[in-house]
């Protein structure tokens, strides 16, 4: 398995998840909160379907075990770190059935549920959260977890990746000027052919 690295719209992804869930929400009158305000970068190199599989695998899970009428939160942050890098945290807590503290302990174990009546009731194989930990690590991220049993869960899932800038346009100094790279000297390290090419 292989994650890209390519420009997505966080905003676009969040929109996306919310869409898929809307009707699971509103069938269960379940409240949903997004708090996206401490985001900086909305542009960022990634792996937007990874990053979506991971968040569907958790809101799945947060909407199953929610009851009718209750609220699930969703909060997107970013730690900005040097050279244009991101440390987004999506958090999503939500006041369901929660989990024992025995049952934590192994929640990104394969083929681990709760109890046979659950897995009877809710269906499932138990690899959702083993294969969300494991997408979580290919991008070099971290997941956790807090949860109460009968009070609800907390997972955190933080995710390093670079920002993409805009260019601020300034018509006054853009207008008319040129940039010289003479007597610039570049290193390129690129092992595909063809990259090498077009960027020649």
């Amino acid at each position: 398995m292989k994650i890209a690295r390519e420009e997505f719209s966080l905003q676009s992804l969040i929109e996306e998840v919310k869409t898929i869930f809307n009707g699971q929400l509103q069938q269960k009158d379940i409240t949903l909160t997004i708090d996206a305000a401490r985001v900086h970068h909305w542009e960022l190199l990634g792996d937007a379907m990874r990053i979506k599989q991971v968040l569907m695998n958790i809101f799945s899970n947060a909407v199953k075990f929610t009851p009718a009428g209750g609220r699930i939160e969703f909060l997107i942050k970013q730690v900005l770190r040097p050279n244009n890098l991101a440390i987004t945290t999506f958090e999503i807590t939500d006041n369901g059935a929660g989990m024992s503290p025995e049952y934590l302990k192994n929640i990104f174990k394969p083929f681990e549920q709760e109890n046979a009546k659950i897995a009877h009731k809710h269906g499932g194989s138990g690899l959702g959260m083993a294969i969300t930990q494991n997408l979580v690590k290919m991008m070099q991220g971290s997941i956790e977890v807090r949860s109460v049993l009968g009070k609800g869960s907390s997972f955190y899932v933080s995710i390093p990746q670079r920002g993409v800038e805009t260019p601020v346009e300034d018509g006054e100094a853009s207008a008319g000027e040129e940039h010289s790279f003479e007597g610039v000297r570049l290193l390129l390290v690129e092992d595909n052919e063809m990259n090498r090419e077009i960027s020649e």
